[in-house]
């Protein structure tokens, strides 16, 4: 069975790259008893919209590098987040964070380019799932860096997911934060999973993952970077077995694990780190 995807959320359908690293990447649920394969064929099935759009392509391509973003910023100034207020990445995520923070990416470069898409290396674990990206038409404060990412899955488990990676232009130092702010929206994605990971330097990767129906409606999620809530890919290198945070050069977003037969679109905008704020007297 393949998934149609909602007409508003189709962007330019694009096959990811292959990894280059010797690991392949795949997704391991600490929630979900199945692990993640990895991505078997990506190239679309000939009946879905993804396949329609990509068909004129010739094999994959490399994805596009995108600048560095800005890693710290200042004590946080007030601002008023009301509908068209110009308010960058972060300053946003400053704010709502309540302290200095590293931005870790934002995708108003993504947006800006036309092809967000194309700034990722796509992973729909097998054809018969679908996913494309494009700027989110969910109106929000930020929306000029969020984007939409449209799925149909398809495919049972351990293939019932898909999502992307996303390599850092320059390895980040995270040591000095310990939680992970991500603006995602995620109230039009009814029944899955999920998933936000990240590479060590050391070939390490730590994931964390949640249901969908513990994300509040409309609010950033927040958590915490220690090993209560992110786990090593069983799939990753085994360096030390601890989180380092000292050097990061890789993210990942995924949805799903949750059977076949889920469609939807989550809305996904800034990612920072952050020292934890201390508690008001």
């Amino acid at each position: 069975m393949t998934w149609q995807l909602a007409r508003d959320s189709l962007g330019r359908g694009v096959t990811g790259r292959g990894r280059h690293w010797t690991v392949a990447l795949v997704l391991c649920l600490g929630l979900v008893s199945a692990a993640c394969s990895p991505a078997v064929d990506q190239t679309p099935a000939p009946d879905t919209p993804v396949a329609q759009m990509a068909s004129t392509q010739e094999g994959t391509t490399e994805s596009t590098p995108y600048p560095a973003p800005q890693t710290t910023v200042g004590e946080p100034e007030p601002t008023e987040l009301t509908e068209g207020t110009p308010v960058d990445a972060a300053a946003w995520s400053s704010q709502v964070a309540g302290t200095t923070v590293v931005l870790v990416d934002d995708w108003k470069a993504a947006n800006d380019s036309g092809d967000p898409e194309s700034y990722v290396d796509v992973n729909r674990a097998v054809s018969d799932n679908a996913m494309t990206i494009q700027t989110s038409t969910l109106e929000r404060p930020q929306q000029a860096w969020s984007i939409d990412l449209a799925y149909g899955i398809s495919a049972p488990a351990p293939n019932d997911y898909v999502g992307f990676d996303r390599d850092l232009p320059q390895l980040q130092d995270w040591s000095a934060a310990d939680q992970a702010l991500i603006d995602v929206d995620a109230t039009r994605a009814p029944g899955v999973t999920f998933v936000f990971q990240f590479w060590e330097a050391s070939g390490e990767v730590w994931r964390y993952s949640v249901p969908v129906t513990d994300l509040a409606a409309g609010e950033p999620l927040t958590v915490a970077l220690d090993s209560q809530h992110f786990e090593r890919a069983a799939w990753s290198t085994r360096d030390n077995d601890a989180i380092d945070l000292g050097a990061i050069k890789t993210y990942g977003v995924y949805v799903g694990h949750t059977g076949p037969g889920r469609a939807g679109s989550i809305t996904l905008g800034a990612i920072a780190v952050h020292g934890a704020t201390s508690p008001t007297p």
